[in-house]
């Protein structure tokens, strides 16, 4: 009886957490591990820029670089349109930013896991955000990041940032800094935050 109520009582607390986090509804999707293309993943609901910054509590403070591992760094999302033509045709085009929930991952016990697409005019990213089990943003990684080939397009230059997240939860993150290769190994700690694990470099500058 007592081994029962234990069970009764850690669902109920789960549930509870799971409420007290409204982002995780829009995250429905588990991904399993381990995870090597991120842009083959389909993606879910479609956030508008208000929305997200809401969720991840950025209009009111905005986050910290101290806490993000990415080569871009932002403190809000923003979709601003972006008017542009391509030649020859001059043609007038208009690109709106999209921020897409892919789904979640169990990284930690301690916190939620949410995998991330940005889309902009120029550049593709995949992030991933933990947040704590009240809805807490606790630290930020980009999996993935590569230039499009000219704006707007599907097609996609060498990537910046690429990476590898095993089946026991590490990212094998390589920064591509024009041809010098920055390796780095990344764990999800017991609070939240993707801490480094390892360090080495490969290659050299191209220019």
């Amino acid at each position: 009886m007592k081994k029962l109520l234990f069970v009764i009582v850690a669902f109920l607390s789960i549930s509870a957490s799971a409420q007290n986090c409204e982002m995780a509804k829009y995250f429905d999707q588990e991904i399993k591990l381990p995870i090597n293309d991120y842009l083959s993943l389909p993606t879910g609901y479609s956030f508008s820029d208000t929305l997200l910054n809401n969720l991840l509590n950025l209009n009111v403070r905005p986050f910290k670089r101290d806490i993000s591992v990415t080569p871009r760094f932002l403190s809000k999302y923003r979709a601003t349109p972006f008017n542009y033509s391509i030649y020859p045709s001059n043609e007038e085009l208009t690109y709106i930013p999209k921020f897409r929930a892919i789904g979640s991952l169990i990284l930690t016990p301690n916190c939620y896991c949410f995998l991330l697409r940005q889309d902009e005019v120029s550049f593709v990213s995949i992030e991933i955000w933990s947040v704590s089990r009240e809805g807490v943003p606790l630290s930020h990684i980009c999996v993935f990041s590569a230039d499009r080939v000219i704006f707007a397009s599907e097609e996609l230059e060498t990537p910046i940032v690429q990476s590898e997240i095993t089946e026991n939860g590490e990212i094998l993150w390589d920064y591509n800094e024009r041809g010098l290769h920055v390796k780095q190994v990344y764990k999800v700690n017991d609070f939240g935050i993707f801490e480094l694990v390892s360090t080495k470099s490969e290659g050299e500058f191209e220019y």
